[in-house]
């Protein structure tokens, strides 16, 4: 771990958005090594990282995933959390919850907790394992095998606007509407579409082209399947996240290059089977079975001079997460 005598200042980052099914909401937080300047022109900033959902609520297409728009490297983290209540009654009665608040919800620790070569939707811990009853996650690009899957780049060059890249049917919080072009469903784009922002008034007049994001080298893996590897095995991860499921912080394992996005942390959505019995098993006082489901996704960017700022939070700085920075810090070495 470097050891800095200094730190400079953190550029904090506060944004929402993204509808899910009956509701929710879509949040995120980007910070790096120092304030930037405003954008003039076309520019293209110094640093500059934005959270991408593509989602499509009839299909349960939920593509979450960041890209890198700047023009240095970054690093960058992803937190889910979840709210779920029927019939008024949250599925979480932990005291701490909020349903006004999506800081406070259930955070999302997947499985399995030992063994295994994949993080699963399988969640642990007796707050998170609350959801197993309704909700089924794909983690990861599993359903599309050497699909190239491509994108389109944000139009939104100005790091000092919070807002998503939210298409289809997900919803900026900010503005309660979508800023992305497309319509969320999977492979809606490929290699040489075109298109053009549907917000010019905020954002750039360019046509963008339709771009790949990263192929995941393996699924999300836990930081407890991570460590469990060889030296040589860990430093060899690849493009892929690595979950720490103490935190519930899922880092890319490799820096983030400029125009670079990473593979999906999160692909699908889809409810259980069993879901309408759970509804009525675990809720037998409700007269009727109504209900709401919100994922909220909270991002964080830093450049390589500031990775240990991932570990300022003391719930933040776990074991696993002090051995995945310094896994990042031996990745990337900036030029001088």
């Amino acid at each position: 771990m470097k050891n800095k005598t200094s730190k400079r200042k953190l550029w904090p980052v506060v944004a929402a958005g993204a509808a899910l099914l009956l509701a929710g909401t879509f949040a995120w937080t980007s910070f790096s090594q120092r304030a930037l300047n405003d954008i003039e022109g076309q520019r293209v900033p110094e640093h500059g990282g934005r959270i991408h959902d593509q989602f499509d609520r009839d299909s349960g297409n939920k593509d979450i995933f960041a890209e890198n728009y700047g023009q240095d490297t970054l690093f960058v983290r992803i937190k889910l959390k979840e709210y779920m209540e029927v019939a008024g009654q949250p599925v979480d009665a932990d005291p701490s919850v909020d349903p006004d608040d999506s800081n406070t919800w259930t955070t999302f620790i997947p499985g399995p907790d030992t063994g295994g070569d994949y993080a699963t939707d399988d969640r642990q811990g007796p707050r998170s394992s609350l959801f197993n009853d309704y909700w089924n996650w794909n983690l990861g690009m599993a359903r599309v095998p050497g699909t190239t899957m491509y994108f389109m780049p944000t139009f939104n060059l100005d790091p000092n606007n919070f807002q998503t890249a939210a298409a289809g049917d997900a919803r900026d919080f900010l503005i309660d509407d979508v800023t992305h072009p497309g319509e969320g469903t999977e492979g809606f784009w490929q290699s040489t579409d075109t298109a053009v922002s549907i917000r010019p008034q905020d954002e750039t007049g360019d046509t963008h082209t339709a771009a790949p994001v990263l192929n995941q080298d393996r699924g999300p893996v836990t930081a407890a399947q991570w460590l469990a590897l060889s030296s040589a095995a860990q430093a060899g991860i690849g493009q892929t996240w690595i979950i720490d499921q103490e935190s519930g912080w899922a880092y890319f394992a490799m820096p983030l290059e400029s125009g670079e996005a990473t593979p999906y942390l999160l692909d699908d959505i889809s409810q259980t089977d069993d879901f309408e019995d759970n509804l009525r098993t675990n809720f037998p006082s409700a007269s009727a079975h109504d209900w709401r489901y919100s994922i909220h996704v909270i991002g964080e960017f830093v450049s390589f001079d500031d990775l240990d700022q991932f570990l300022d939070a003391p719930e933040d700085n776990t074991v696993a997460a002090q051995e995945i920075v310094e896994h990042l810090e031996a990745r990337h070495t900036p030029q001088p």
